[in-house]
């Protein structure tokens, strides 16, 4: 018996199946969750076959997908976005109209015009820098989309809680440089303060959250002023690496606020400069109750600091001089505990 029409069907649907099945395949291409992607397309119908197929490709590239038929409720969408970027596909025949509307709006990312007639469209989209071009079929449109979504999460990281608007570059996306690529590594720059907006945990695992954060401006005024309280209480008198010491020492970092010092000590030549460095260990020392060490620098520094201060030895300063008094006291105590 031969084989009816409705077999012919059949076999002809399968073969597209197979055919689409192929070219999502080939495609091949990693899920960007941190870009938008919205199509709006007058004739879009999710019950549609073609259009659920159009959708599947999409989503191997980006995650998020918004449709719309209605341009006045695609605009209303986009206006109330925020925190991201947004990719947008429009019909050829909205094109026009929408990308007037659109293109300036900070959310907007790029545009993708989805329409067979690249004639029509070639000579307008000249003028919009967001438009990435005419796009007929859906493949090379997912080719330009992987590559436009990467260089946005490239280029903001993880843009889901970056305000464009901020002065600063916080960090960015080190993924294509990175040895380990499977990590997705992120690299921060030194100061990056963040607001936590919302802790949640991740389904039922109890260990594992998410954090919605939100760049700190250089003018926020609750960092401004944490800024300079930390400041002042960071011995703002001093500079440079014997300031650093200043803050390990009262952080009770002993030992690397010690080895500050000692290469101070190495890169010093002036026995100015060297003097308080010397206090400064024998008080790091002493902290320690190393007192034997302590005695050493003591008297490394009260020593240095008479000789060239020639007025201390004619007697000319005070006794209770606050530097004289200060290596005198430490000299005591620690000969006490001796």
């Amino acid at each position: 018996m031969g084989s009816g029409p409705s077999d012919n069907k059949k076999k002809e649907q399968i073969t597209i199946n197979r055919r689409r099945d192929d070219e999502c395949r080939r495609i091949s291409i990693p899920n960007v969750q941190n870009i938008l992607l919205i199509w709006l397309d007058n004739n879009i119908d999710e019950n549609n076959e073609d259009c659920q197929h159009t959708i599947t490709q999409l989503r191997l590239v980006v995650h998020s997908i918004h449709t719309f038929v209605d341009d006045d409720q695609c605009i209303e969408f986009i206006q109330g976005i925020t925190n991201t970027k947004a990719c947008l596909i429009v019909s050829g025949s909205l094109g026009q109209n929408i990308v007037l509307r659109v293109h300036d709006m900070s959310q907007i990312d790029s545009i993708f015009i989805f329409c067979s007639n690249k004639t029509r469209h070639s000579r307008w989209i000249k003028k919009w820098p967001k438009i990435k071009g005419i796009f007929t079929d859906i493949k090379r449109i997912c080719d330009a989309l992987k590559k436009t979504a990467q260089q946005c999460e490239q280029n903001a990281s993880s843009i889901s809680f970056i305000d464009p608007s901020q002065s600063t570059t916080p960090f960015a996306s080190i993924r294509k440089i990175s040895t380990i690529q499977k990590e997705n590594e992120v690299l921060f720059s030194m100061h990056t303060v963040f607001r936590i907006h919302k802790i949640q945990s991740i389904r039922a695992n109890k260990h594992l959250y998410k954090v919605n954060l939100a760049l700190t401006s250089d003018q926020d005024q609750d960092l401004c002023v944490l800024t300079e309280q930390i400041r002042q209480e960071s011995f703002p008198k001093a500079t440079g690496w014997y300031r650093l010491g200043l803050v390990l020492d009262d952080m009770g970092q002993f030992d690397k606020a010690a080895e500050i010092y000692e290469i101070l000590l190495n890169q010093s030549s002036n026995e100015n400069t060297r003097a308080p460095i010397y206090g400064q260990l024998g008080s790091i020392k002493c902290k320690q109750g190393k007192y034997s060490e302590a005695l050493v620098f003591y008297e490394k520094a009260l020593t240095i600091y008479q000789k060239t201060h020639p007025s201390v030895a004619q007697q000319s300063l005070p006794s209770n001089h606050p530097h004289l008094q200060m290596y005198r006291n430490q000299l005591e105590n620690i000969k006490k505990k001796l």
